[in-house]
């Protein structure tokens, strides 16, 4: 027996040829099949070159068997076996928090097995439909256990604060000023950052302005702070009463502890300014997932300074600016 196809058949009946997803998976059946795709040819074997039916019936078997090992369905359903995910697939209550959704493995493996067990890009899918429809509904399983919820619900609170700063000027066109006065509301709102959005503007006032002589450290002046927090939730309901206690937060802080928190976290994002805020608005409006607004609340807070604190203020800001225009003289 020396024709090499003889050799390298038996070779191959080595394996389990019955299970070729199983036999694919084994090194010495991918090298025993690569010596076969070789060895039997008319070329390379003079069984095969005097017995044409044979040496087309074995090339169909090569092909079959090459298309099976290069597959990419059942390298990639092995891959995403190693996680046991199919324990968790009676359970589809969107279970993100489990500790397989969360592993970034098993998402890489999911996405890949999502592409590659489709009957375009699988062989064996493609020549069995019952396969195929069967791994579709298992995968679309696997997607929707590891789907975060839906919104159902977007609350939006917006408002706008009343402060005097020094330098507004500089203060209304500073990043660390901005981001200063988002990290308070993030604060105050239990949100991340990135769903607060700020503008701050300097109110302008009519009448002389003596200040404008004044060393820079003493020019304060009125900034409008206006803010928009975003933040979703499963059910209008739970919408709501998110807006009910951002607005709440915002609102009952007293104006001298969120004088303090935006100028801590302006200075803490590398500015200096002072900051005293006058007063506080907010509205929160809850809108369902079809578009439709479902409720709106409101609170407000203004800043509540006695009769004489008003005067000594005023008091000191005279004296102030006297001797800052005597120091002109």
């Amino acid at each position: 027996m020396n024709d090499p196809c003889q050799k390298a058949m038996m070779s191959m009946a080595t394996f389990n040829l019955t299970d070729l997803v199983v036999a694919c998976a084994n090194p010495g059946f991918r090298g025993a099949l690569q010596e076969t795709t070789w060895a039997c040819t008319p070329a390379n074997s003079t069984m095969l070159e005097m017995n044409a039916s044979l040496a087309k019936d074995m090339s169909t078997k090569i092909g079959m068997m090459q298309s099976m090992c290069d597959d990419p369905c059942p390298e990639a359903m092995r891959s995403i076996a190693q996680f046991n995910v199919t324990d968790h697939l009676d359970h589809l209550d969107h279970l993100d928090h489990l500790a397989v959704c969360a592993n970034t493995g098993f998402r890489g493996a999911l996405q890949t097995v999502t592409w590659a067990c489709t009957p375009a890009n699988s062989t064996m899918l493609k020549t069995n439909a019952s396969l195929a429809t069967d791994l579709s509904t298992k995968i679309g399983m696997m997607q929707s256990m590891c789907s975060p919820p839906k919104t159902a619900a977007t609350v939006v609170v917006t408002g706008s604060l009343s402060m005097t700063v020094s330098n507004p000027a500089a203060f209304v066109n500073d990043t660390a000023a901005k981001t200063g006065v988002k990290q308070a509301l993030a604060t105050l709102s239990s949100q991340p950052i990135s769903q607060i959005a700020v503008n701050l503007s300097a109110v302008t006032t009519g009448g002389r302005r003596l200040a404008s002589s004044m060393p820079r450290q003493l020019q304060s002046g009125a900034v409008k702070v206006d803010f928009a927090i975003t933040a979703s939730a499963a059910s209008t309901s739970a919408a709501t009463a998110l807006g009910n206690l951002i607005t709440g937060n915002i609102t009952s802080v007293s104006p001298s502890d969120l004088s303090k928190s935006i100028q801590a976290n302006v200075l803490a994002a590398g500015s200096n300014y002072s900051v005293a805020v006058q007063s506080v608005s907010a509205t929160a409006a809850v809108t369902a997932s079809d578009g439709s607004v479902v409720t709106t609340t409101t609170a407000a807070q203004s800043s509540s300074k006695s009769l004489a604190s008003r005067i000594s203020q005023s008091f000191t800001w005279v004296l102030l600016t006297g001797f800052a225009l005597a120091a002109t003289m």
